[in-house]
């Protein structure tokens, strides 16, 4: 589909370049002027009022004015193909009563000299190019026009350089702006697009070094193509509501997107086959595609951007390698999905994240399972980040997390059993972990803790000082012995009274047979009440040749019989 679109597009703009051809060969003009004359006071030309200087139509006004004039057009609508070819500003009353009309048959306005301003115009109707056609020409001004119904584009130039296209309304052309070839230092900010049948602004063909921003662009088929550029600046735009591309760069490199809201369209931002370019500070949601890269881009910054409610945050594939992907908010469906060898995290840096915490690092994903165990708003565990396998090689090991606080930590068995004060035997051993605690989530995640042991008679040891999980030993004299874990400030201790004349074994979760070695003194219901979360306890009955079952309220409580 999108190779069908942009087929499409380049048809409709190739049409737009035969307009200017046949422009020139009609008008047998000399379009490229090597320096443009400075712009004085010079007089004013009125046409459509009375008394001198006043003509009855446009172009007769422009033939009879000298570089430096300005000529002034009253309210009304004028049918006229309007040629100009000297340095002029041209003036309407107002621009919803001061309308040039092309009747349907050439291009309305076409600007062949350098220095024009043109304001306070309805342009309207033109056919070929379409609406107002200019090129190659130097330090021209649109602004303050209500652009529409051209059967091209709204503007048009070609080779054009140093050109300002602002506080505009293009609507219901075939392309609101179209600059080809070498159109460089343009500024095209605070216009309103919309209903443009095949997009809004394009910019294509070694133009350089233009600004795209604070434009409002709804309802086009995309809002605005970069193609084969370099050095644009595009920002602050408001971009929702197009059934293509938001912003799309292709075959460009050296390009900046930033702080632009885009919704509500196909694509949010769609990259191809272009190098180092940045993309950051921008609002990317409800999109189909949040931003894609394709067709060996490569080189990109993409950092500091909400990506929200799109089915797909960010789509990488066709060798898009190289691309520097952090401190991103995303919270999609599908939050990313990348065939290439890309980067998603920076080294821990100091520094306000896009969640608020103190490290820049990776990005914030809705659908991290992992967790912050040391407090530093960077997740420890779950690493490294793929989007459950969609990001193809490596991924984000250093996610962003929101703040959850530790509240406690216990010594436990694996991750959440907690080890209370009990009895024990000589010669026992088992790991011990330090587990984290939030009062609202629960377990939080395993922490390096500071360990220690006092003995008092006993000779009970640990493995390690310092750790997630450390070895318990109860050593071979009887006495207590009492593991401390530390962790910031927070700890939990155990009491073990450990005598040789008992005996201890571990029981894991689900069934446990076990055969006491030993002489004891258990019945049925004495055992059950000393063994934490104990079910039920069985026993062999030969006689019977079947369990025998205590269960808590059983009148079976039968006696433990020694081990053998």
């Amino acid at each position: 589909m999108k190779k069908e679109r942009l087929v499409t597009l380049l048809l409709i703009l190739g049409m737009v370049v035969a307009g200017f051809v046949i422009t020139e060969i009609k008008n047998g003009l000399n379009v490229r002027i090597a320096e443009a004359e400075p712009l004085g006071r010079g007089n004013i030309l009125y046409v459509g009022g009375s008394g001198p200087n006043n003509y009855t139509k446009i172009q007769d006004a422009v033939n009879a004015a000298n570089n430096g004039d300005t000529v002034f057009v009253y309210n009304g609508t004028y049918y006229e193909n309007v040629i100009i070819n000297k340095i002029i500003n041209l003036i309407g009353e107002d621009r919803n009563g001061t309308i040039i009309d092309g009747n349907g048959s050439g291009d309305v306005v076409n600007i062949t000299a350098e220095g024009v301003t043109i304001e306070g115009f309805t342009i309207r109707n033109g056919a070929n190019a379409g609406g107002i056609i200019m090129g190659p020409i130097e330090y021209c001004t649109i602004r303050d026009n209500m652009i529409c119904n051209n059967n091209g584009a709204g503007i048009a130039s070609i080779n054009s350089s140093n050109c300002s296209v602002y506080n505009n309304t293009l609507a219901y052309n075939n392309m609101a702006l179209y600059a080809e070839g070498g159109n460089n230092y343009w500024c095209v900010y605070n216009n309103t697009i919309y209903n443009n049948t095949y997009g809004g602004i394009l910019f294509g063909y070694y133009s350089h070094n233009c600004s795209i921003y604070n434009n409002n662009i709804s309802n086009n088929e995309d809002s605005i193509v970069i193609d084969s550029v370099r050095g644009f600046n595009i920002y602050s735009n408001n971009i929702t509501n197009n059934r293509g591309d938001g912003i799309a760069l292709q075959f460009s490199d050296n390009c900046n997107v930033y702080n632009n809201n885009i919704s509500k369209n196909q694509e949010g931002i769609w990259i191809a086959s272009s190098e180092n370019c940045s993309i950051y500070d921008n609002a990317i949601n409800t999109n189909w595609y949040g931003i894609i890269l394709i067709s060996y881009s490569s080189n990109c910054s993409i950092y500091n951007n909400n990506i929200g409610n799109n089915t797909y945050g960010i789509f990488i594939l066709y060798f898009s390698n190289n691309n520097l992907i952090y401190n991103n908010y995303f919270d999609n469906i599908i939050n990313a999905y990348d065939e290439g060898n890309n980067i998603w995290n920076i080294s821990k840096t100091s520094g306000t994240n896009i969640v608020g915490g103190p490290y820049l690092g990776g990005n914030y994903w809705s659908d991290y399972t992992g967790v912050d165990t040391d407090g530093d708003g960077l997740g420890d565990m779950n690493l490294p980040y793929n989007c459950s396998g969609n990001i193809t090689s490596g991924g984000d090991w250093l996610p962003l997390t929101t703040t959850v606080t530790i509240d406690y930590i216990a010594i436990t068995f694996s991750t959440k059993n907690e080890i209370y004060d009990c009895n024990m035997s000589c010669n026992f051993s088992f790991n011990a972990y330090a587990s984290a605690f939030n009062n609202t989530y629960g377990f939080v995640g395993l922490i390096n803790a500071n360990w220690s042991i006092l003995n008092n008679a006993s000779n009970a040891g640990i493995n390690s000082t310092n750790g997630k999980c450390i070895e318990f030993n109860s050593g071979n004299k009887n006495g207590i012995a009492t593991l401390i874990a530390e962790y910031n400030g927070l700890n939990d201790s155990i009491v073990f009274n450990i005598n040789s004349s008992m005996f201890s074994f571990m029981l894991h979760q689900g069934w446990n047979f076990v055969t006491l070695p030993c002489e004891n003194n258990y019945t049925a219901s004495s055992l059950y009440n000393s063994i934490q979360g104990c079910n039920l306890i069985l026993k062999w009955n030969n006689s019977k040749n079947d369990f025998d079952v205590y269960v808590p309220g059983s009148p079976n409580n039968f006696a433990i019989e020694n081990g053998i």
